[in-house]
């Protein structure tokens, strides 16, 4: 993955300076862009994306763009936790064997990426390929399918030590996250465009992701 990225950044600053940049042509422009999606790592864990961009050229087919959102991804998952819990039966108190089945994670995230656009000419359809990087900042929740009681003890002292697990649990972090990927813009006007976008999101500690936006480019 490093040998991908450091190809792509040679590819791109060869691009950058292969560019004619006018003088005073630099960040002459400013786009701002809604976008709505789908988000997956497999085709049954779908998850949803809202991503707010903006976009400033560095020459006349190379854009700057800066973008944050709120994503939801899934993990398949199929393990057992095992753990205990405070319990009162017939007025008498005590610690009961608790486990929990997960089958899936959830990742509640927000995304903030840096990100360079190349668009090949054209009148009212351009394609366009684009590589981001930046930070992930997201929080993980264990998935509950089913929950089983095991055996009843008086003291908490009694419960078996493999029984002395934390129960399902959610977790903030962050993660670097890369990005690679191509769409198409349609022009509506002059100053408004239909975007159709799908990147593959490298997360160096979570989930990878396929993504597919559309937005409007105004």
């Amino acid at each position: 993955m490093r040998k991908l990225i450091l190809v792509l950044l040679f590819l791109l600053n060869s691009l950058i300076y292969s560019q004619e940049i006018p003088d005073g042509k630099m960040f002459s422009s400013f786009h701002m862009g809604i976008f709505g999606g789908i988000n997956f790592n497999t085709i049954p864990t779908v998850g949803s994306t809202f991503q707010f961009e903006g976009t400033t050229n560095l020459s006349s087919n190379l854009n700057l763009k800066i973008a944050i959102a709120y994503s939801n991804m899934f993990k398949e998952s199929d393990y057992l936790i095992k753990s205990y819990g405070h319990s009162k039966i017939d007025n008498v108190e005590g610690y009961q064997e608790k486990t929990y089945k997960i089958n899936r994670i959830q990742y509640s995230s927000i995304p903030l990426n840096l990100g360079l656009e190349y668009t090949f000419d054209g009148e009212k359809i351009l394609p366009y390929g684009l590589i981001e990087a930046g930070y992930n900042f997201f929080s993980s929740e264990e998935q509950i399918a089913s929950v089983g009681s095991g055996r009843y003890y008086n003291t908490e002292g009694e419960v078996p030590v493999e029984f002395r697990n934390k129960g399902p649990f959610t977790q903030d972090d962050s993660a670097f996250l890369f990005g690679i990927g191509a769409g198409v813009k349609y022009k509506i006007s002059s100053s408004l465009a239909l975007n159709i976008r799908y990147i593959y999101r490298y997360n160096d500690s979570i989930i990878n992701t396929n993504q597919f936006l559309v937005g409007i480019n105004f």
